[in-house]
């Protein structure tokens, strides 16, 4: 379910800043702002998110798995911080800076394993692979977002109207 949700969360948005060659820096700062709200009522609002953790509710006690709510919820968390990158990524792509793309997925790799390898050593059993997706995450959300600082402006839908139609 989690995996549907991440496909769904960036709403098509890095790819809108690829094909509109002639965006403003005022319509990428909206878009910013509209990734962010999409995510957030992917994230808050989803019934998909409610039934995916409902799910896990249900199906901790069967599976004997009393964790997996609490996972389920960590991992959602995931989808708010990948939608602060999802302009910033687009512009990459735009711009054609494919080896940063790269550069920024290959740090978010290895820290995601470093960091999932160090946490099991320490004893965190299944919270390791949690965590170290959500640090894995962040990392690469920070990467990108130090070669292409975002801008925040409210959405205007008729700036925007030509971008997401």
């Amino acid at each position: 379910m989690l995996g549907l949700l991440t496909i769904l969360n960036d709403f098509g948005l890095d790819l809108a800043v690829v094909a509109h060659r002639e965006l403003t820096e005022s319509q990428m700062a909206q878009l910013n702002v509209l990734a962010v709200v999409v995510a957030s009522a992917v994230v808050v609002g989803s019934a998909a998110v409610a039934l995916s953790c409902a799910a896990a509710f249900v199906l901790a006690h069967p599976l004997g798995a009393p964790e997996l709510p609490a996972v389920t919820a960590a991992l959602s968390a995931v989808l708010f911080v990948a939608s602060l990158r999802t302009v910033a990524i687009g512009r990459l792509k735009k711009e054609f800076r494919f080896a940063r793309l790269a550069v920024a997925e290959t740090v978010a790799s290895l820290s995601t394993s470093a960091c999932t390898i160090v946490l099991a050593l320490a004893g965190l059993q299944y919270w390791a692979l949690v965590l170290g997706q959500v640090v894995g995450q962040m990392l690469l959300t920070v990467v990108v977002l130090s070669w292409v600082p975002p801008r925040f402006a409210w959405p205007r839908l008729t700036a925007l109207r030509e971008v997401l139609t």
